[in-house]
């Protein structure tokens, strides 16, 4: 368990018009084992995609991650999807922005409707089916590739195991 001690100094002015300085201390307690397990785990997780990017022959199922920041917190969670994945929640996201648009613009005729949309999901499921068979594919054919997977696997677990010890400590 690292320490982190911190030393502010807060100025004020008091009632009477005099400035003071008063000392303000942070002791930060933090366990850096669970950040690095996790930042292995993360970099396994793309590593693995990587292996099968190398290996894969069809442009829709590149993998790509990326790394973003959820509201209301600054731990960057990390995203690896599919090419047609991505293509489609950017598409869904782009369709359902212009039919708000036009329910919200005063000129476009009363017959629009409120804005809804078929979750990108579901037109993803007959590609969904096709990419889960190039993978095992690709597992089968390249070694390199089922290793990879079985090393993200394995980091995967010891950062649970991790996260869960941590857990029960508090």
């Amino acid at each position: 368990m690292k320490k982190w001690w911190f030393l502010f100094f807060f100025t004020f002015q008091d009632v009477n018009g005099q400035i003071e300085k008063l000392p303000f201390e942070v002791l930060v307690e933090g366990n850096l084992e669970l950040q690095h397990s996790r930042n292995a785990m993360l970099s396994a997780e793309r590593e693995a995609y990587e292996v099968f990017n190398k290996f894969n022959d069809v442009k829709k199922f590149k993998i790509n991650c990326s790394l973003y920041r959820p509201t209301g917190t600054n731990l960057s969670q990390q995203i690896c999807m599919p090419a047609f994945e991505a293509d489609l929640q950017a598409g869904h996201a782009r369709e359902f922005l212009d039919s708000y648009r036009a329910f919200m613009d005063p000129t476009t005729p009363e017959t629009s409707q409120v804005p809804t949309g078929v979750p990108f999901q579901n037109r993803t499921q007959y590609d969904r089916k096709k990419y889960k068979l190039k993978i095992k594919e690709i597992a089968e054919m390249h070694p390199e590739f089922l290793k990879a997977l079985i090393h993200y696997a394995d980091k995967k677990k010891e950062f649970e195991e991790s996260l869960n010890l941590m857990n029960k400590n508090k």
